[in-house]
């Protein structure tokens, strides 16, 4: 499944830099699928996936019989926070330089809205902290909770500079696959209340609570991330 999804991956760049040499031509319309699965080497199924996943971020559109054309909005879409990426990934994609610091890692009381998850009975947990700068600039700060069994690998943690999704893939052979969102605005008093961060910070952020689940579909990871959306800037696409 990994391996397919790392085709896949491949296969959406290779359309992306396609759309990119068709938009320095003047043209707007895509090679048929024949053409395309030709010219990449991969099957139809395989680059079906891919178009797929760049018509959800709003990039392409296709009409039966017709083709695939490129969306009229492609050049204002911006990052799609809604693929399975980390962080650090997408600040890369985007063109910046990517610095990760590991801020803080301690045991805190299981936070409220963890509690009102009903998906964690524990009265502790261990909190872990890591910024994400962009260009020296602060995108994101990542507070990620994880239950107190991690109580013994709380050193590992707090020298692990990287995204906890990586960390948990790499030392614990457990992937995350699926995760739950709610979106909040939030200013930097919210962020001021979960840490002691003295860097300089903007007044506001999108806050992102959310639930990571592993492929046994269990909760493993509960997160909180503020996004600096001067520099993450999210965009959707709406159909009626």
């Amino acid at each position: 499944m990994e391996e397919k999804m790392i085709l896949r991956d491949k296969v959406r760049r290779l359309i992306l830099e396609e759309i990119n040499l068709l938009k320095e031509e003047g043209k707007n319309k895509l090679p048929t699928e024949q053409e395309l699965s030709s010219k990449f080497g991969v099957s139809r199924v395989t680059l079906r996936s891919a178009l797929a996943d760049i018509e959800r971020e709003g990039k392409i559109t296709r009409r039966q019989g017709s083709g695939t054309y490129i969306s009229p909005s492609f050049d204002n879409m911006k990052l799609d926070l809604f693929r399975m990426k980390t962080y650090g990934q997408l600040i890369q994609e985007a063109g910046h330089y990517l610095k990760v610091e590991s801020f803080i890692t301690k045991i805190v009381d299981t936070p409220e809205f963890i509690r009102e998850s009903k998906l964690y009975d524990g009265e502790k947990m261990v909190m872990t902290v890591r910024i994400f700068y962009a260009d020296s600039q602060i995108a994101v700060v990542c507070i990620d909770f994880l239950s107190n069994e991690y109580e013994k690998n709380i050193d590992e943690l707090k020298e692990y500079s990287d995204s906890i999704f990586e960390y948990l893939k790499k030392n614990h052979n457990i992937k995350l696959t699926v995760g739950s969102i709610k979106f909040h605005g939030a200013n930097d008093n919210d962020l001021n209340l979960c840490t002691d961060i003295k860097h300089k910070l903007p007044k506001k952020y999108l806050m992102i609570e959310g639930i990571e689940y592993s492929t046994d579909n269990e909760p493993v990871l509960f997160t909180k991330e503020y996004i600096n959306t001067d520099i993450i800037q999210i965009t959707a696409v709406r159909y009626r």
